[in-house]
């Protein structure tokens, strides 16, 4: 059977479900500067993307690092450095927010809400990682 040209209605057959799969609306003010990571250098650049200038640059501690970037909508950019460390920046600005030791970070970090509460999850060294607000 070829891929379904329709949505399967099973994963809303909850409240719960239906929760984790409801569907998001984005404003043009929702998306945040381009991110590039600078292969070989160890630089996460936010370049803007109508002037080509870059907005800010933060050092990931000297060599090239294997973390992928995540950015939200509330103007946060998560990812690892190659000091082992994952880190929390402000979108806006570049600047360090948090930064946890938790081994090298070698993917990109990602979210996910559980019982209303909002998490972001790192893989670092042999373990995953996942960080909350405090209550």
């Amino acid at each position: 059977m070829p891929f379904p040209l329709y949505r399967p209605r099973r994963l809303r057959e909850s409240p719960l479900l239906r929760s984790m799969v409801r569907e998001t609306t984005l404003r043009a003010t929702d998306f945040v500067y381009p991110l590039f990571a600078v292969h070989g250098r160890g630089v996460l650049r936010a370049i803007d993307y109508q002037s080509g200038k870059i907005r800010w640059s933060h050092d990931l501690n000297g060599g090239a690092g294997a973390a992928g970037v995540l950015t939200t909508a509330t103007g946060l950019t998560f990812t690892g450095d190659s000091a082992t460390n994952a880190l929390a920046l402000r979108s806006s600005d570049g600047s360090t927010l948090w930064h946890a030791g938790i081994g090298r970070v070698g993917n990109s970090p990602i979210t996910y809400e559980l019982d209303g509460r909002q998490y972001v999850l790192f893989g670092g060294g042999t373990a995953l990682y996942a960080f909350a607000l405090p209550r």
